[in-house]
């Protein structure tokens, strides 16, 4: 018990401590020939990075460490006895403040995942109260001019709430270095590719050369955080306009070779903002508005593309989201046994002594898609899906009170009872102590959980779109699992069906969206707002329908199919050869992904 609860602690206060294996790499990054009077760890906890620091300078003048958890903050403390080590949360510490910045700060901020920062326990703020303690934090920063003050500020207001710790981390960090001081920091590799990142990377283009970017490859550096990590540099430097003359070059290591490249590549989505990004200063606004909101890989494959010339999905009049959430999957989820006309036997799940049958009927459940591995091939059929999900509409019959009676009298693991998890609660409605609604009886469905296609949104192969095959009389719901999108518009949804199958889609996916610790490649419903395509003539909309209509009859995609589809776009943007380099570049990519595990 006390080792789950010490695992709980670890996890709420992002304690994944670097080692000085790590922090001796970090610090021998930094250049040689700095001298280093001011140096600051505001999230220090054992003091693995102040250690190295200490180990390889000389003649430190102020050498600071700042830790919340009381108990790290005693470790450290008598690790580096002349060292001052402040027990208070950085955010909110009034001793990092200087007149005029720090030469150093090296940290490796806490990985806290969004979920966890939900709580404010009294010792660990909420995610509201850290962005609260941010902001105040950069408003008594006296060194910062106006401008910069104005763009700490407003990426301060407006960075995602879905964001890790490190993003107000990142934040705080570089608020305090003075100009031509550095950052040495830890940090998770999603903060190059995960869309909440955005920000940062803005913030470093603005007013930070990168040196070096150490690139670990690994989830293994700290226990129990399935993250790989990135050791950064960097440099700070005065305020700059965007632009595309704004060139700095960077030092990749990676554990197998190392390169060189430039800022505009390693952070390429940054000259793609949408001008009308919170965050962005005015400065920089009419530059966005002139941009193609493409990945710099792709877009360098295109000849003299022009912004009016492109179509997003919307435009098409194609609509997207989440599938359908239900937050007990092991009750709502129900496995196919044998149905008939108006009946369906079905079977529980292993919480119910094992999986129990029950006769049910059929206007009691809906067939449902939960995962990929549920069906075979790109067309998804009610008949051929393994499982319902329960949705009484009616009154109970016996069956129904049986399988209901049952998961009440069920408590899981961790002592909670299906209608007490966060997600099925609200399902309960009441009037006074009267309940207008049971807890099992689920909200009504939107378009979204009965749509017309499908993305995983999480795959270790390269990206399918999937046709669902909707019916009146036969509905399906598609889990969360998923990306949904949806049209009234039978043509379209056809048309669409061919365009996110194509090679440019499928490089687009893997240029754009975040691959996680096991190379597999994540994708949000946000990624497909960034989605452009040339705008066909009407004959290329027709061949593109009948392309579409074609994968529906064959039930797959052959090599015919694909190479039409891609010959399209290649047309439409003017180069025959666009089909061959977009699939060398996605063969690439996806090599890259699946080695980067």
């Amino acid at each position: 018990m006390k080792n789950s609860i010490d695992i709980q602690h670890k996890k709420r206060y992002g304690q994944y401590f670097s080692g000085l294996e790590i922090a001796n790499k970090l610090f021998s990054l930094l250049p040689k020939t700095e001298c280093w009077d001011k140096v600051l760890d505001p999230m220090v906890g054992t003091g693995d990075l102040l250690c190295s620091v200490i180990q390889n300078t000389k003649n430190l003048k102020n050498i600071m460490g700042i830790e919340i958890d009381k108990n790290i903050a005693t470790i450290c403390k008598k690790r580096l006895p002349n060292i001052k080590i402040v027990t208070a949360d950085a955010f909110e510490c009034p001793e990092i403040l200087t007149d005029e910045g720090w030469d150093l700060i090296i940290t490796n901020p806490p990985y806290v995942r969004y979920q966890l920062q939900k709580n404010d326990d009294g010792i660990m703020p909420n995610a509201k109260k850290i962005r609260e303690n941010l902001i105040k934090q950069i408003k008594r920063i006296q060194y910062l001019s106006k401008q910069e003050k104005e763009l700490f500020l407003q990426i301060a207001n407006n960075y995602s709430g879905l964001s890790d710790m490190a993003i107000p981390s990142w934040i705080l960090c570089a608020s305090l270095v003075k100009i031509g001081g550095y950052i040495a920091i830890v940090v998770p590799d999603t903060w190059l590719n995960r869309d909440y990142a955005s920000p940062i990377q803005y913030l470093l283009t603005k007013c930070f050369h990168i040196e070096t970017i150490a690139k670990n490859n690994s989830s293994c550096c700290f226990d129990n955080a399935l993250v790989k990590t990135s050791l950064v540099i960097a440099k700070r430097t005065p305020l700059k306009k965007l632009s595309k003359n704004l060139e700095f070059n960077t030092l990749i290591i990676e554990p197998t070779h190392n390169y060189t490249t430039s800022t505009i590549k390693l952070f390429p989505n940054v000259h793609i903002l949408d001008e009308n990004t919170p965050w962005i200063l005015n400065e920089d606004k009419i530059y966005l508005s002139k941009q193609i909101n493409l990945p710099y890989e792709l877009l360098s494959l295109l000849k003299n593309i022009k912004k009016e010339k492109l179509i997003t999905l919307t435009e098409m009049g194609i609509n997207y989201g989440q599938g359908f959430r239900s937050g007990a999957n092991e009750f709502f989820y129900l496995n196919k046994i044998e149905e008939n006309e108006n009946v369906i036997i079905v079977k529980s799940n292993n919480w119910d002594e094992g999986g129990k049958n029950y006769i049910l009927k059929k206007d009691d459940v809906i067939s449902a898609l939960q995962s990929r591995n549920d069906v075979e091939g790109i067309i998804i059929k009610p008949e051929l899906l393994p499982k319902v999900i329960f949705s009484p509409r009616n009154n109970l019959d016996d069956e129904l009170k049986k399988y209901i009676q049952s998961a009440e009298k069920y408590t899981d693991p961790k002592g909670k009872k299906f209608k007490e998890y966060s997600a099925v609660k609200p399902n309960e409605r009441k009037e006074g102590n009267k309940i207008i609604r049971e807890w099992f009886r689920l909200p009504q469905f939107t378009n979204r959980h009965f749509p017309n296609l499908c993305i995983t949104r999480v795959s270790s192969g390269i990206t399918e779109c999937l046709y669902v095959q909707q019916s009146k009389t036969n509905q399906i719901v598609i889990d969360a699992n998923m990306i949904t999108l949806w049209s009234d518009d039978e043509r379209n949804i056809l048309i669409i069906l061919a365009l996110l199958n194509s090679t440019w889609s499928k490089v687009f996916f893997e240029l754009s969206c975040t691959i996680m610790g096991g190379g597999a490649l994540k994708i949000e419903a946000s990624h497909l707002k960034k989605l452009y395509f040339p705008i066909f003539n009407k004959k290329e909309y027709d061949e593109l329908m009948e392309l579409g209509k074609n994968i529906v009859i064959n039930e797959s995609i052959n090599n015919n199919i694909q190479n039409n589809i891609d010959t399209i776009i290649a047309n439409s943007f003017g180069d025959d050869n666009l089909t061959y380099k977009m699939k060398k570049l996605l063969i690439r990519k996806y090599n890259e992904r699946r080695t980067a595990k």
